[in-house]
C-alpha cells in the first residue's frame, strides 16, 4: 500500500505506517516520483521522503530511550504495542486484528500490563503511555 498525504504532518505518515503502508509520498510529488515510489514499494521496500524518515527516526528513538529507562521498561515488547494500541483507542478486537491476536488474547496482555504498571482504569493507559514516550501528547 502507498499512501499520498501531506508530507508535513508527521503525524500522518505515522498514522499512514501504523495502518499499514508500505510507503508514502508527498501530495506534491511529481509523477516521475510517484512512478519511483510504486517501483519501490511493489518491490517489497518502503519508500518514505527523506525530511519525513528523519523526523520519524528522532521521534522512534526518543520513544525508545524513554520506554528503556521509564516504567515501562517492565514490559514486553507485546504489551508496549498492546499499550500504545489502546491508548489511541483501539478496540480489543481491531488490535487483534492489526497484531493477528484473538480479542482475548489482547485482553489478557491489557490485564498484564496494567497489573505490572499497577494501573486499575483503562484512561491511566493512556497517560502511562504520553509518559513513557508510546504516545505524544494531546495538543
Amino acid at each position: 500500500v502507498l499512501a499520498l498525504c501531506d508530507c508535513t504532518a508527521a503525524q500522518l505518515v505515522s498514522a499512514a505506517l501504523a495502518a499499514g503502508a508500505s510507503g508514502v509520498v508527498c501530495r506534491e510529488a511529481s509523477p516521475g516520483e510517484l512512478v519511483q515510489a510504486v517501483r519501490v514499494v511493489a518491490a517489497g521496500n518502503v519508500c518514505l521522503p527523506a525530511g519525513v524518515t528523519r523526523d520519524l527516526a528522532r521521534t522512534r528513538l526518543r520513544r525508545a530511550a524513554a520506554a528503556a529507562s521509564g516504567p515501562l521498561s517492565a514490559l514486553s515488547a507485546r504489551e508496549r504495542e498492546v499499550l500504545a494500541l489502546t491508548a489511541q483507542g483501539y478496540s480489543s478486537r481491531e488490535i487483534g486484528e492489526s497484531l493477528r491476536l484473538s480479542h482475548k488474547t489482547v485482553e489478557t496482555y491489557r490485564h498484564r500490563l496494567m497489573d505490572k504498571l499497577e494501573i486499575h482504569h483503562r484512561s491511566d493507559l493512556v497517560r502511562a503511555a504520553v509518559r513513557g514516550g508510546l504516545l505524544d501528547a494531546p495538543a
